[in-house]
C-alpha cells in the first residue's frame, strides 16, 4: 500500500514521543490488574498536561482517567486505551525493546494504544484546552485481556467521574494483519462475545498396570474434548458464526500412574445471544452425558466475560467521515471472532470501536497473542491522528454537531440540557 495517508502535523511532531512511550511500556509490560508501573507512568504524563484533571483508582488501583474540560462539561466523549499485557514471554529476536519481564508481554498492541491516546491528550491540552465545546475523558483501562477491566471501571463510577456523564465512547485497536494506513470502522456487530469455561473430571486413579481398577481421568477427558468439538459443527446453525476451543488441559504427574483428575479450560465465541445460550447448554449437557457414560463426576464452571461488540450506526458513520480526512483506505466490513470488553461500554452508551492497520512489511507473520507479535510503529501516526481529528471535529470546529451521531442510550441527564445539537 502506498503511503498516501496524511497524519496530522501535530502528531507527526509527537512521533518520537509516541515511540518513547510505546517502548517504555513494552519493555516494562504488566499483566491484568498488575499495571502499577504503567499506571504511574500514565499518571505522570497526564499531570504534565495543561488543564488535565487526573483521577486514579477507577477500575481498581491501576485504572486512570484524565479529564479535560472545555467551555462546557457536556457533551462529553470517552476515549479509551487498554493498558495491560498478556501473560506471555516474548521472543526477543531482533528487538531492541523486548519485554524485560518474564511472563508479561504486550502481544496485542496495548502499548501503542497508550502512546496514541497520550499523544492525543497532549495535543488537546496544549492546543484547545478550554476552547472546546464539551469535555473529554481519556480512559486508560486495566485488564482488558481477562475481561474484567471495563466492568470494574463502570462499577467504580467511570460514567459520572468528574461530576458529569459520558455521551459516547470511542476506542481504537491496532492490528498486525492490516497494512499501515488501513482503518476498519463498520456498523453493527464486529467482534464476537466470549466466555470462559472450566471443567474438572473427577475419576479414580491407580497403578498404570491395573487400569481396570481405575476410572482414567485422561481417557475420560479425551472423550469429552472430542464430544465438545461437535457442538459448533453439529448444533449451531452454520450461518451463525461460533467457536468452541479447549486451550488448556492438565492431568497426571508420573508415567506409571493413572490420573485421578483432569482439568481443562476453554472459551466460546458467539455473535448472537441465542447462540451463547446454546453453547452454554450443550457444554453442560455433554459434561453430564460423558460423566454418566463413565460413571464419574464432572464439574463445570461457566463464566460470562464479554458480550458481543456492536458499533452504533451514527457514531460509526461519524468515525468513517473523520478517518477519511486522514487516510483514503477504509477497509471492508468483517466480523472478528476475537472479543473485546469495550463492548461493556457500548452496552451503556453509543459509540464505535475501530481498527488501525499496523503490519510490518517483511513477509513474516506476527499474530496477536503470540511471542512473535510486533507492530509497525508508524501506525501510531494514523491512529493518533484519528483521535485528534475526532476531537477537533466534535468539540472544536463542531463540524460534527452531535458526538453520539444521533444515538441516545442510557445518558443520565437530559440530552437537550447538555448536548449541543
Amino acid at each position: 500500500m502506498s503511503r498516501d495517508y496524511k497524519p496530522r502535523p501535530e502528531i507527526t511532531e509527537l512521533y518520537e514521543y509516541m515511540v518513547k512511550i510505546r517502548r517504555h511500556c513494552h519493555i516494562n509490560a504488566e499483566t491484568a490488574f498488575n499495571e502499577f508501573d504503567t499506571a504511574a507512568y500514565i499518571t505522570k504524563e497526564l499531570k504534565s498536561m495543561k488543564g488535565m484533571q487526573v483521577i486514579n483508582n477507577i477500575g481498581g488501583p491501576t485504572g486512570v482517567v484524565g479529564i479535560l474540560r472545555g467551555k462546557t462539561e457536556r457533551p462529553c466523549i470517552g476515549l479509551r486505551a487498554d493498558i495491560d499485557a498478556l501473560p506471555l514471554t516474548e521472543d526477543p529476536t531482533g528487538k531492541v525493546y523486548a519485554s524485560t519481564r518474564k511472563g508479561a508481554m504486550h502481544a496485542c498492541g496495548h502499548d501503542t494504544h497508550i502512546a496514541m491516546l497520550l499523544a492525543a491528550a497532549r495535543v488537546a491540552s496544549e492546543k484547545w484546552n478550554s476552547k472546546m465545546h464539551g469535555s473529554i475523558k481519556f480512559i486508560f483501562q486495566p485488564a482488558e485481556e481477562n475481561g474484567g477491566g471495563a466492568k470494574r471501571m463502570i462499577e467504580d463510577g467511570l460514567l459520572d467521574v468528574g461530576g458529569f456523564d459520558i455521551d459516547a465512547f470511542y476506542g481504537i485497536h491496532i492490528s498486525s494483519f492490516a497494512p499501515v494506513g488501513m482503518v476498519f470502522a463498520n456498523v453493527g456487530t464486529t467482534m464476537a462475545g466470549g466466555d470462559f469455561f472450566y471443567i474438572t473430571v473427577n475419576g479414580v486413579g491407580g497403578h498404570g498396570s491395573a487400569p481396570h481398577q481405575t476410572k482414567d481421568a485422561i481417557v475420560i477427558a479425551s472423550h469429552l474434548i472430542t464430544a465438545l468439538q461437535t457442538v459448533v459443527s453439529r448444533n449451531v446453525d452454520p450461518q451463525k458464526g461460533s467457536v468452541l476451543s479447549v486451550g488448556k488441559i492438565e492431568a497426571g504427574s508420573v508415567a506409571n500412574a493413572i490420573a485421578s483428575t483432569a482439568s481443562m479450560e476453554g472459551t466460546v465465541r458467539f455473535f448472537e445471544p441465542e447462540v451463547k445460550v446454546l453453547l452454554r447448554n450443550r457444554l453442560t449437557e455433554i459434561c453430564k452425558g460423558v460423566a454418566a457414560t463413565f460413571g464419574v463426576e464432572i464439574d463445570i464452571r461457566y463464566v460470562d466475560i464479554f458480550p458481543a461488540l456492536t458499533n452504533d450506526k451514527g457514531p460509526t458513520e461519524l468515525v468513517r467521515s473523520i478517518v477519511s480526512k486522514i487516510t483514503p483506505h477504509l477497509g471492508p466490513a468483517f466480523k472478528a471472532t476475537g472479543s473485546e470488553d469495550f463492548s461493556r461500554f457500548l452496552e451503556l452508551r453509543p459509540g464505535c470501536f475501530f481498527n488501525v492497520g499496523g503490519k510490518i512489511n517483511d513477509g513474516k507473520m506476527r499474530p496477536h497473542h503470540s511471542p512473535l507479535f510486533d507492530i509497525n510503529e508508524e501506525a501510531m501516526l494514523v491512529g493518533a491522528s484519528c483521535w485528534v481529528q475526532l476531537i477537533e471535529d466534535m468539540l472544536v470546529t463542531q463540524v460534527i454537531k452531535d458526538v453520539a451521531g444521533g444515538e441516545r442510550r442510557g445518558v443520565t441527564k437530559p440530552a437537550a440540557a447538555a448536548v449541543r445539537l
